[in-house]
């Protein structure tokens, strides 16, 4: 008999036993409406890659409470030849991660919506643009700062291609340094593991805190229009304020994250909502609202370079910067593919479509405020060199004096750009509770393989499944890299700035390169597998292009910013990243390599017959 009429045989006794089976449709109404077609071709599959087993029956077909993970889970129960019994997740995300080595430990509760919600959160829709905006507009000219966008934007389209790939395959919460270790071997894979590793914890355990750092300047600019502004005597916070509100805001948003992931989950869809609505509001009201516009010609056409730069070469590269910085986190949705149904789709899916939300929405907003300029002068003055009497920012945040003069000039108040100004801060808020979930996560299961110090404790999980020590661990981490700001130096910002921004991203070069160079029949690709839309050329062209766009961005971030270089605005990005890579290095060379072997699997795969690898629990020899 076969596999097919031996798994028809047993679900209509298995019916029976529980009072009549049903058709296949009647079953997906009672689960909930729909999809049981689909259901039970997914349990047919599973049936027969379990009877491929030479001696391998099945037992039963059951959904069992798991109280480790806290749901109902579908649950297929096989017994070997030799008496073993072994259980098969229906779940697609879970049974991957069992044949990597690992059981599920985190709560596998979210889905599209969220996973998605959490990319947006993570990448932000103001915290990129808002920042950057007068840069880009100075070095590139308004046209530049529109249109250079897409250059960036179709570049990283291709990276979270290439990551979306990989994540596929590797649906793990430790994401880039899995895929690292997993795409290297085992001759490179510990040291390559180990390095990108580090690089991406720190890289978010800073970023973090940087983006809520830098939030509670955007906060700081609302009190001053709201107190009178720079020309009117408002209220100015000193950086002892701006620092011990950043660290109240990390601490905020470490209480959120202590939460079940459920709660978090709904938190990230409201900061989606929120953050795309509002930018929708903003890009519908602003022209409205504005009494002039800029003409088209100014905004589409209109390109100039900055004097000071070395050459109009140079000035286009650092224009560029404003989309680079913008559109980079989409990894972190990947940090939640073990508490995602069926992340070895749904992944994927979430870190394309929060990209090109992301990357349509930023732009419609740089085309929105630099059409509404009132005046080209007026939103990089300051109020005590040129005493502008509509200059409230003091020339801190063009974006929020556009939003001023537009509001003030229509309706002699700027409340509007004071409402506004808050849904910006939104942004820098969730995007410092994501950027905490996602280094939380990476923490977790660095400890779960043994890479931190005292990773026993860190892999710990409080009763709601969440690595409540690992969150504090990315949290005190981040304050500290925080500490130096107390000197009030804008050239300590931008080194740790850097820190995390070349850090998080050159954290992507390391999986992708083995990717690339990996032969393809070594690689076991996931539901998402890009040659099968465009062949196995088309996918190393992919992966290729990819890897040239991170490296390019690793070397422009560490390009001096602002001529002529003086000791205040030099960056300090590659001292920072070589004293940083350096000590990882000697650390690996000394005593990291004796001890650290990559990840460690916690379940031992078994192949027999012609079933492939399946997975029962034991010790990795």
């Amino acid at each position: 008999m076969g596999a097919a009429e031996e798994y028809e045989e047993h679900h209509s006794h298995d019916g029976e036993k529980g009072g009549g089976g049903g058709s296949a449709d009647e079953k997906g109404s009672a689960d909930g409406g729909g999809g049981g077609g689909a259901m039970e071709r997914e349990e047919m599959q599973l049936y027969t890659e379990a009877s491929a087993f030479q001696g391998a029956a099945v037992v039963a077909m059951i959904e069992r409470h798991d109280d480790d993970i806290g749901e109902e889970q579908k649950i297929l129960e096989i017994t070997m030849e030799d008496g073993v019994t072994m259980s098969l997740a229906l779940d697609s995300g879970e049974r991957r991660l069992n044949e990597l080595g690992y059981r599920q430990e985190l709560k596998r509760s979210l889905h599209f919506p969220q996973l998605y919600a959490t990319g947006i959160s993570m990448m932000s829709v103001f915290a990129g643009v808002v920042p950057m905006y007068g840069q880009g507009f100075n070095d590139g000219g308004p046209a530049g700062l529109i249109w250079y966008w897409w250059i960036t934007a179709l570049a990283v389209h291709l990276i979270a291609l290439s990551m979306a790939e990989i994540s596929s395959s590797f649906p793990t919460a430790g994401s880039l340094y899995f895929w690292a270790a997993a795409l290297a071997g085992p001759k490179w894979g510990p040291l390559a593991s180990f390095i990108t590793a580090w690089m991406e914890f720190v890289g978010l355990a800073v970023g973090h805190a940087m983006v809520s750092y830098y939030g509670v300047t955007i906060l700081q600019v609302l009190i001053l229009i709201s107190t009178g502004g720079a020309n009117g005597n408002g209220f100015m916070l000193d950086h002892y304020e701006v620092f011990g509100i950043a660290c109240g805001v990390v601490l905020i948003c470490c209480c959120i994250n202590c939460c079940s992931i459920r709660i978090v989950s709904y938190v990230m869809l409201f900061s989606a909502l929120i953050q795309v609505l509002g930018a929708v509001a903003l890009i519908i009201t602003l022209p409205l609202v504005a009494p002039t516009h800029q003409p088209a010609s100014f905004v589409f056409q209109t390109f100039f370079t900055n004097d000071s730069m070395p050459s109009p070469a140079y000035s286009f590269v650092i224009c560029l910067m404003v989309s680079q910085y913008s559109l980079y986190g989409y990894d972190g949705v990947a940090h939640l593919s073990e508490e995602t149904k069926k992340s070895d789709r749904t992944a994927p899916a979430a870190i394309v479509a929060a990209l090109s939300t992301v990357t349509f929405v930023a732009w419609l907003l740089l085309v929105v405020f630099t059409l509404c300029i009132q005046n080209v002068d007026d939103i990089f003055a300051s109020a005590s060199g040129e005493d502008l009497p509509t200059t409230v920012t003091n020339g801190m945040q063009p974006v929020i004096q556009i939003l001023w003069d537009a509001f003030y000039a229509s309706y002699g108040s700027g409340l509007g750009a004071q409402i506004f100004t808050g849904i910006i801060y939104t942004s820098f808020f969730f995007g410092t509770v994501s950027g905490q979930l996602g280094a939380s996560r990476v923490a977790y299961a660095l400890a779960r393989d043994n890479g931190l110090p005292l990773s026993f404790l860190w892999r710990k999980l409080a009763p709601n499944k969440v690595p409540v020590l690992a969150l504090l661990l990315s949290v005190v981490i981040g304050v500290l890299f925080l500490l130096p700001l107390l000197f009030t130096s804008t050239t300590i910002f931008f080194a740790i700035a850097s820190i995390s921004s070349i850090g998080w991203v050159s954290a992507y070069s390391i999986p992708i390169f083995f990717r690339l160079i990996q032969k393809e029949d070594h690689f076991q690709p996931g539901p998402f597998y890009i040659p099968n839309y465009i062949g196995v050329v088309g996918g190393k062209v992919v992966h290729f292009l990819a890897l040239l766009w991170v490296l390019y961005t690793m070397i422009v971030f560490m390009l001096p910013y602002a001529f002529p270089v003086t000791v205040e605005n030099l960056n300090w990005a590659p001292v920072a990243i070589a004293a940083w890579i350096g000590f990882f290095v000697t650390w690996w060379v000394v005593h990291a390599r004796f001890w650290f072997k990559g990840p460690v699997r916690e379940i031992v795969p078994i192949t027999e017959g012609d079933g492939g690898d399946k997975v029962a629990e034991g010790k990795m020899e």
